[in-house]
């Protein structure tokens, strides 16, 4: 009996994340739009390797220094991650477009369910 209950247990867990995944989708409880610099992009993750990268805010120098800056850091859709590394590398300042998603799974994005949607130069 032992063994079967932990057999449905397991079914219903799995059942659940499949019927939870659409909400993921479809949820959306935040979004916005930051400007910075972006510091670092990196590919991390235990079961499967997403880009993730941070963006320094504040500071001395137009979004740049050391001195009362804040980071934010954000998952990296791989059709954007060339673009990102172009900006970090030219050390340009940028304006992100964000999305939270409501909830995803730890190998899906190493920042909170924040996800990069758009970015361009500042001008």
């Amino acid at each position: 009996m032992d063994g079967e209950a932990i057999v449905y247990g397991l079914v219903l867990v799995i059942v659940g994340i499949i019927l939870v995944n659409p909400v993921k989708c479809t949820s959306k409880p935040g979004e916005g739009e930051k400007i910075g610099q972006v510091v670092k992009v990196n590919k991390e993750g235990w079961v499967s390797k997403t880009y993730e990268a941070e963006l320094i805010r504040g500071g001395l120098s137009n979004g740049s220094g050391t001195v009362g800056t804040q980071s934010f850091n954000f998952t990296v859709p791989s059709d954007l991650v060339k673009d990102v590394k172009s900006f970090m590398n030219s050390q340009q300042e940028v304006i992100i477009n964000y999305d939270i998603d409501y909830m995803c799974l730890k190998f899906n994005s190493a920042s909170n369910c924040t996800f990069l949607t758009d970015i361009k130069a500042k001008k």
